[in-house]
């Protein structure tokens, strides 16, 4: 039947569909349309992060060229796109980590991850960057590889803060001093070698336990939260150890010095100083200006026997002698009674200081045997002369040494 000869009826069914079909190809399109938009927007969400990831992106082919890289990736590292796509990820190593690469490269293509490998990149300038990747592998249809998807982090800083800090921890085994840490209950929770050894020469030794006669300085520590110390002999050494608190982890860090030199050092020069006070004759220290610095027991008495007794002030009989000492900076004397006696008084200068210091030795006995010599040379001369004869005295050669006056 030809077209002509359909009825009004069918002419208007067959329309009908046609508009029906093109309702449905018209909400197809809309469709297509709405999903199209929805796909391109994913697109524009994946392109930013991309774009704007606060950490690196890189992609490698099958020999390991890179194939993609984003802005962060780029920025680490100081390069523009175009002279990092197409190159081998090696080229941009470290001359000792492209081997690492070269044999880690395949494992990862085998095992389809990685986590946490890290490599020494060179940066443009020429300055290595620590990265961190992690990563895994994208694949064909078939299964095949496709490429490299890894997200890569500068951990340059983290790195050398790590090896400052196994750096520093180094400190204790290193130290030549004994180093330990205790805790409250005096269980040993670390201890270098000479810390070891410091244990071992205490008479209860036990490495793992502190000594009893440290708990004591250990608590008061501990209980104050300040450092305490405590002097410990030590194969012939006397050590002192400083007990420094971490209160809240509830242990002491002991630091262990040898302070056997100090020590001999600090009794000589006390030993040295009970020469004046120990001196049983007067010894005083007195200023330019004639203030008493230091007087020993016999320089009080000496002091408090002067006309004008003061401990603090030397007497006004003194200060012309001390001043010709300091002045010439040489030392001067002067003899003094002090009740009955007779002090001769060295002023021996120390003119930087401003000081003389004084010896008084009694040489009250001395004075008197030579006064007695003298007495005693001239009765021998009243006697001799007076025998109206000669008399000589010669010495052992023969010489005259003395003759007598004849009247």
């Amino acid at each position: 039947m030809s077209d002509s000869d359909k009825t009004k009826a069918e002419l208007m069914a067959d329309a009908e569909q046609l508009h029906q079909r093109v309702i449905e190809l018209e909400a197809s399109a809309a469709q297509y349309e709405q999903q199209l938009s929805v796909v391109e927007a994913d697109q524009e969400r994946l392109r930013q992060l991309y774009e704007n990831a606060p950490l690196g992106y890189q992609s490698l082919n099958a020999e390991g060229d890179l194939l993609s890289v984003n802005p962060a990736w780029l920025s680490v590292l100081g390069y523009t796109r175009d002279e990092v796509i197409g190159k081998w990820f090696g080229d941009f190593l470290g001359e000792h980590h492209q081997e690492a690469f070269r044999h880690r490269f395949p494992c990862f293509k085998q095992e389809g991850a990685i986590d946490g490998v890290e490599f020494d990149m060179l940066h443009k300038d020429g300055q290595t960057v620590t990265v961190m990747f992690n990563g895994k592998i994208g694949y064909n249809v078939d299964g095949s590889f496709m490429q490299t998807h890894c997200i890569m982090q500068d951990v340059t800083d983290r790195r050398q803060a790590e090896e400052k800090v196994v750096d520093l921890a180094k400190f204790p085994s290193e130290n030549p001093h004994p180093v330990l840490r205790v805790a409250s209950d005096g269980r040993v929770i670390y201890a270098n070698a000479p810390g070891n050894v410091l244990l071992q020469n205490q008479p209860d030794p036990d490495v793992a336990q502190a000594p009893v006669g440290w708990m004591e300085t250990l608590s008061e520590a501990l209980n104050s939260d300040s450092p305490a110390e405590l002097e410990e002999q030590s194969g012939g050494r006397i050590l002192s150890l400083m007990f420094a608190p971490v209160v809240d982890s509830s242990y002491v860090n002991i630091y262990a010095h040898d302070i056997t030199d100090r020590k001999q050092t600090e009794e000589r020069v006390a030993d040295l100083a009970k020469f004046p006070s120990e001196n049983p004759h007067p010894v005083l220290r007195v200023a330019s200006d004639g203030r008493v610095i230091y007087a020993n027991a016999p320089g009080n008495v000496l002091l408090q026997n002067q006309p004008d007794p003061d401990v603090t002030q030397a007497p006004a009989g003194w200060l012309e002698t001390i001043a010709a000492a300091l002045d010439s900076n040489s030392p001067a004397e002067l003899e003094v009674q002090s009740d009955d006696r007779i002090l001769n008084l060295m002023f021996a200068p120390v003119a930087d200081s401003g000081y003389v210091n004084i010896y008084a030795p009694d040489i009250t006995e001395r004075q008197r045997a030579e006064e007695a010599r003298r007495e005693s040379e001239r009765s021998y001369r009243d006697v001799v002369e007076g025998t109206g004869e000669l008399i000589t005295r010669a010495d052992a050669k023969g010489g005259f040494t003395d003759v007598t006056h004849v009247a």
